[in-house]
């Protein structure tokens, strides 16, 4: 399969919160600072220190919002903090590993080696190294330094996805938890494992790796939390405080207090060595969450909680059984429905608070918020009356509509520039416009540089050719009513060969400076759209066109040819309009019963289209009339006649 383009609707170029649960937190060393993983594909960066503005308990700051790094496409899974260089480390679902200046906030590096969700990150400060691991099994070692594989670890040795690891600060130890159950440890020195821990009975979700590399917490869907002692590869500590699926751990810096949470929505807190004794009071009930837990991270003070909500709160380490939260950063909804409206432009939405949009494809913007609409309602209403093909597809997987257009189909679909105009024919390529609205600039910058090789002597500089593209895309778009992207939307592509690889992730207010990386990244196709000499407003070929037949009613004049010929998307109502032109008759009477010249489409309250005796909606399409009333050895049959109010009295003559 060839590459796809795909780009993300935006409200904002940036939201203080996400949209969907947060995957996984990261607490600076300082404890000022909090890093969130979130399955909106951006990472969030808090003020959780004393510079926090306010107050929401006493002696509690105010998480405040800083910043956040937004250039992936997919849910961020981990997040880890590289203080000594200045980096944070991202993983996500769409393949990528990040690493980003947390200095100027700006993308460093993205680096693909995996072919599938990349499910696990973790640092080694001394080594200067990191470890990924993911669903393709495989367990890379990066060198952070030169932001390159240091090592791949033989696949053969992990038979099963990769969903924990964890590297110790000295980088001597590696381990991984896997869907089958077991902990694997490895010798990233010599690029080989050293052993397996064995115990659990269900996939292991979570691992926390003690400074020194000689103690190991997992947990697990098995519902336990287990302490293992690495030289001895033996357990030496069981406890069972939940009632479901372990999915987080976070330890506190002296390795002495473990806190556990899951899909039980429970933060329990372990006393390591009280637990390895044998003391059943070892455990103790930290919170109670109204969702399931995805990420912990311990300050001196405070356990920050992270579950498939938007929220994230923070507990008091000291308190027990607390059902309120010390402080709340709080979250936006999430899309969770959408339906791709029979118009081929329109997605109508619902998100996690009930509410209800409708968002335009083509200008990737919110249209218009539908207070107090219910959802099923609004789809059951939008009835298919125009049979347009599809050019795109739709999701919602980072609680915002992406729009993901393939070369197969992206030109598919066309429709009238002007559909309230009689008398413009001019249409549009979804596909086409769309591309052109993001791409632009890159348009522009290519052109300008193109020219400038091939005329080596033209005293213009870079900056003036490229703004006679530029306004030439101008004068276009006044003379069409062509439109822009907001210049803050993502978009990105990938290419499926093997496990799909997602690129940069790009945005139009930023291609002049990332030319090269967007040069590297267009696929062959989007460059054809760009640059062959063709407009994508230019009028359609005769395959999309559609023959029928015109009858007069009884009573109504009919006409002089009644086969006629035109696009299969103009609405119906632009049939009662060439009627109206053509006839004579037809517009005599209609002037004498309106007392004017119709504008538009009023024109279908003087002359309607029937099919049969069935009166046809004004704005169906044609390609939908030929879609359920065609027959493949018939030629389509449609009827026409003055609207009831406005029919003469007695018949008519037809004319000549």
């Amino acid at each position: 399969m060839a590459s796809t383009l795909s780009y993300i609707i935006r409200e904002r170029e940036e939201e203080p919160g996400h949209r969907f649960g947060v995957n996984a937190l990261a607490v600076s060393s300082d404890e000022s600072v909090l890093f969130s993983a979130g399955r909106d594909g951006v990472v969030r960066e808090w003020t959780i220190g004393p510079s926090g503005d306010g107050k929401e308990k006493a002696g509690v700051p105010k998480p405040t919002y800083r910043r956040c790094y937004d250039q992936h496409a997919n849910w961020v899974n981990d997040v880890a903090l590289c203080e000594d260089l200045g980096y944070v480390l991202t993983a996500s679902s769409d393949h990528n590993v990040k690493i980003w200046d947390n200095r100027r906030c700006s993308l460093v590096a993205t680096l693909q080696k995996h072919n599938d969700f990349v499910r696990a990150i973790s640092y080694s400060k001394h080594a200067h190294k990191f470890v990924t691991g993911g669903l393709d099994r495989r367990l890379v070692y990066w060198d952070i330094e030169r932001t390159k594989v240091s090592s791949d670890i033989d696949m053969r040795s992990h038979p099963q996805s990769i969903y924990a690891c964890a590297i110790n600060p000295g980088g001597t130890v590696i381990a991984t938890g896997s869907t089958d159950k077991m902990i694997r440890l490895f010798d990233p020195r010599t690029k080989t494992r050293v052993g397996m821990l064995s115990g659990h009975g269900d996939m292991v979700k979570a691992l926390a790796l003690s400074p020194d590399g000689r103690t190991i917490v997992s947990g697990s869907s098995d519902q336990l939390v287990k302490v293992w002692d690495v030289s001895s590869l033996k357990c030496i500590a069981t406890v069972a405080p939940h009632t479901d699926s372990v999915w987080a751990l976070a330890v506190d810096k002296a390795f002495s207090r473990v806190y556990s949470g899951g899909r039980d929505g429970l933060v329990y807190e372990t006393n390591l060595a009280a637990a390895s004794a044998g003391d059943d009071d070892a455990t103790r009930l930290i919170c109670q969450t109204q969702h399931r837990v995805l990420g912990l991270a311990v300050t001196d003070a405070s356990v920050w909680v992270s579950t498939t909500a938007s929220d994230i709160t923070s507990f008091s380490r000291t308190e027990t059984n607390q059902e309120t939260p010390q402080s709340v950063i709080p979250g936006l909804p999430g899309l969770v429905e959408h339906h791709v409206m029979r118009n081929r432009r329109h997605v109508l939405t619902k998100d996690t608070a009930g509410a209800v949009a409708k968002w335009d494809m083509l200008t990737a913007t919110k249209i218009e918020d539908c207070a107090g609409a219910d959802y099923e309602t609004e789809v059951k209403r939008d009835v298919d009356i125009m049979r347009l093909p599809s050019w795109c597809t739709v999701d919602t997987n980072v609680g915002l509509v992406t729009v993901t257009l393939s070369p197969g189909t992206a030109f598919k679909c066309r429709d009238l520039v002007n559909p309230n105009d009689a008398s413009d024919d001019t249409s549009m390529n979804f596909g086409e416009c769309v591309i052109q609205a993001l791409l632009r600039t890159y348009q522009e910058v290519a052109l300008a540089s193109k020219h400038r090789l091939s005329h080596p002597n033209d005293p213009q500089s870079a900056q003036e050719l490229e703004a006679h593209y530029r306004d030439v895309n101008f004068e276009r778009q006044l003379t069409h009513n062509y439109f822009s992207i907001p210049h803050h939307t993502p978009f990105y592509f990938t290419q499926h060969v093997g496990g799909a690889a997602v690129s940069a992730v790009f945005k139009p207010a930023r291609i002049r400076v990332a030319m090269g990386k967007v040069e590297e990244a267009v696929p062959d196709w989007i460059r054809k759209c760009l640059f062959t000499p063709h407009d994508a407003l230019t009028p359609p070929t005769s395959s999309s066109s559609i023959t029928f037949v015109m009858i007069a009613c009884h009573g109504t004049p009919s006409l002089a040819k009644n086969r006629l010929t035109c696009f299969s998307y103009l609405p119906v109502w632009r049939v009662s309009h060439y009627i109206f032109e053509v006839s004579t008759k037809v517009n005599t009477l209609v002037k004498e019963h309106a007392g004017k010249t119709p504008q538009g489409p009023e024109i279908y309250d003087y002359v309607e289209i029937l099919h049969g005796s069935e009166v046809l909606h004004r704005d169906t399409h044609l390609a939908y009339v030929n879609f359920r009333f065609g027959k493949r050895d018939k030629e389509l049959e449609l009827k026409f006649r003055l609207a009831h109010k406005h029919r003469p009295a007695i018949s008519v003559e037809d004319d000549a």
